[in-house]
């Protein structure tokens, strides 16, 4: 699996790079939001036509479905896409790349300096700083051709439209939706297509379209295939296997390849100042993500007040477990979540003012480990991630503080358990530094939940 998301990975930091290499071919023969508006369209249309014949159930047409992703894909593909095209008409690819970086930086900013909702390190704070100054650095070396309205103007859409996308996504990662990933962009490439066809009927000359060249054709398919379908689903696979901070290394990568093919192919050439603000930006979206990566989890007790979070995220992962097809978890209940506090055996990881995860601890399991009363370890049940920060590592950082527990209570093992027929879960828990101990088969379960019953568990311990 990983060598397939690894090559998934490299598929997404070279071809959204070309993306904008080859919209500017497209818009060189073909008026931009017509241009844009159809490829947008035809991806949508085929997304939805490829659930219909492998992915029927999936397909879930109502207002309830299809608003959430309305006004995100009018903000990302719409206006923070398609105006991109009408812009490329006035501005090198390389420079709208590189200002496209910055769109993560956009969303951790809106979320420390408005909603508050990061505890963000100085480090971090740096990196939006920089990469900030490499824009000023970008308006600066545009000094000599600001006489140019359509080149000073296309420069700020472009700077808009990196705000747009940033808008659309934190739009999008608030509308929660039942439906899963592929629809939603379905109808969000949808909904901003048919923004830019109507956009196209009100602004471009529906009468003086020109013929469609071998070029335009060319473009136009390459955009849908690739950038779209190929593109949009190497990068849910590679988000699916590998750590997301692995994953938006194509951040850095999709600049430099749209700057090298403008370079090589369109004549567009690079300034020193343009190099540097490149360096700059690319170095504050790293620090950015850096800061993100390092920002520091606590471990603390649950509360009473924290129940209904919890039952939240339990739903959360048993609807994972049932998409996976493994073995899972009853609906716990309020009463099942403050036993376990009052005996102060419940945990949560707290990432600023947010729940990022919860477990639970005991420290003898007569059932399911046949311990003896004398017996005692230190063992995690039902580690519940929060979709938000699952692939940030969190595992390691539970692990890390059972053996600071292990210490602290002065024994000398760390165990965990997990259904015996999931080969992911057994090689994640033996990469991590799990020792596989043994099978066994759940008959009784007093003091357990009922879908132990009859089920085999895999024991996996660590010896300190």
């Amino acid at each position: 699996m990983k060598t397939k998301a690894y090559i998934a990975l490299l598929l997404v930091c070279i071809v959204w790079g070309t993306t904008y290499f080859a919209i500017k071919i497209g818009i060189d023969h073909f008026p931009p939001f017509a241009f844009l508006g159809i490829r947008h369209t035809s991806a949508g249309l085929l997304l939805l036509l490829g659930m219909w014949f492998f992915r029927r159930k999936d397909i879930s047409f109502s207002r309830k479905t299809v608003r959430p992703q309305v006004l995100p894909g009018i903000f990302m593909v719409g206006l923070g896409n398609g105006l991109l095209g009408w812009v490329e008409q006035y501005v090198p690819t390389g420079i709208i790349a590189i200002l496209f970086a910055l769109v993560p930086v956009y969303v951790v900013g809106y979320n420390l300096f408005v909603e508050k909702r990061e505890v963000f390190p100085k480090a971090g704070i740096a990196g939006i700083v920089t990469g900030f100054v490499g824009v000023l650095l970008i308006f600066g070396d545009s000094l000599p051709r600001l006489a140019d309205r359509s080149y000073t103007l296309g420069l700020l859409v472009a700077f808009c439209c990196t705000v747009f996308w940033a808008a659309g996504s934190m739009i999008s990662k608030k509308n929660r939706s039942a439906t899963g990933p592929v629809f939603n962009t379905a109808i969000q490439l949808l909904s901003g297509g048919i923004f830019l066809l109507l956009l196209s009927l009100a602004t471009e000359n529906r009468m003086a379209l020109p013929p469609v060249t071998p070029a335009v054709a060319w473009a136009m398919l390459y955009l849908i295939i690739f950038g779209s379908l190929i593109g949009f689903m190497a990068y849910v696979y590679a988000v699916t296997y590998l750590p997301l901070e692995q994953v938006t290394i194509h951040t850095y990568i999709n600049p430099l390849v749209a700057i090298l093919l403008g370079w090589a192919f369109l004549g567009e050439k690079i300034s020193v100042n343009s190099a540097v603000a490149a360096v700059l930006i690319l170095f504050g979206v790293y620090l950015v993500h850096a800061a993100l990566r390092r920002k520091k989890f606590r471990i603390v007790h649950t509360k009473p007040g924290d129940v209904p979070e919890v039952l939240e995220l339990y739903r959360a992962g048993i609807a994972l477990q049932k998409l996976r097809g493994e073995v899972y978890w009853p609906d716990f209940t309020a009463d099942d979540v403050l036993g376990e506090i009052r005996r102060r055996g419940h945990y949560k990881i707290m990432s600023g003012h947010r729940m990022a995860a919860v477990f639970s601890i005991v420290y003898n399991e007569p059932v399911i480990w046949e311990d003896t009363p004398e017996d005692k370890s230190v063992y995690i049940h039902r580690l519940t991630v929060h979709p938000d920060f699952r692939g940030k590592g969190l595992f390691g950082i539970v692990k890390a503080w059972m053996i600071e527990e292990a210490v602290r209570c002065n024994v000398r093992t760390i165990r965990l358990d997990t259904w015996s027929g999931s080969e992911r879960l057994t090689a994640y828990y033996r990469k991590s530094g799990f020792d596989l101990v043994g099978t066994r088969k759940i008959v009784e379960t007093k003091g357990l939940q009922q879908h132990y019953k009859n089920i085999e568990v895999a024991l996996f311990e660590i010896k300190l």
